[in-house]
């Protein structure tokens, strides 16, 4: 260890609490409803997200995260004002900018994360005839917040691609697309 603390190598063998298990919930915009004349309050165009995850670093860089979470969404066009809902699981690659620029530090109180990643979504509630199971690809940047050594407290922006029809109707675009804002605890162990 140099004197601030931080291991300068990136690969350091040395990482305590590499497994974590996420609980976290947020908001967001669902693409269609935005992009549609739909002229209700703003928030009968909010989605509602919520989900759980397993986390592991390989190393101080490099991570994975399996995710299982359920989104409410608010359906435009046809259905203006309808809810529906979409349960999907997805695997993210974690990339930790802050191990990597700065050194691993086992007490570090910020970590600026990039992840990606990509699973399935399954329509479950209100899905008409025409909604199907597709993919999704979801990215964004999870700011950690270590408030304990085995908690952290995070916020994460994201934004989530769905193959198209999920919510049963034809995109111009060709897939569907969700942008929120997520906030959560990590347990490490």
């Amino acid at each position: 260890m140099n004197q601030s603390g931080r291991d300068k190598s990136a690969n350091s063998s040395y990482m305590d609490n590499k497994n974590f298990i996420s609980m976290y919930g947020g908001v967001g915009l669902y693409g269609n409803t935005l992009m549609s004349k739909f002229s209700g309050k703003f928030a009968n165009k909010m989605t509602y997200s919520g989900g759980l995850a397993y986390g592991r670093w390989i190393n101080p860089v490099h991570g994975l995260r399996l995710n299982a979470e359920y989104n409410h969404i608010q359906k435009p066009y046809e259905t203006v004002g309808k809810k529906m809902a979409v349960a999907a699981a997805r695997v993210d690659y974690m990339f930790n900018m802050t191990s990597l620029m700065m050194g691993y530090d086992p007490h570090s109180k910020f970590d600026a994360i990039l992840f990606a990643g990509a699973g399935a979504a399954v329509p479950v509630v209100g899905a008409n005839q025409n909604a199907k199971t597709t993919y999704t690809l979801a990215f964004g940047l999870k700011a950690n917040v270590r408030i304990s050594d085995h908690v952290n407290f995070y916020v994460e922006p994201r934004g989530v691609f769905y193959g198209d029809k999920i919510d049963g109707y034809q995109s111009n675009a060709g897939f569907d697309a969700t942008g929120m804002v997520l906030a959560g605890f990590d347990f490490k162990f």
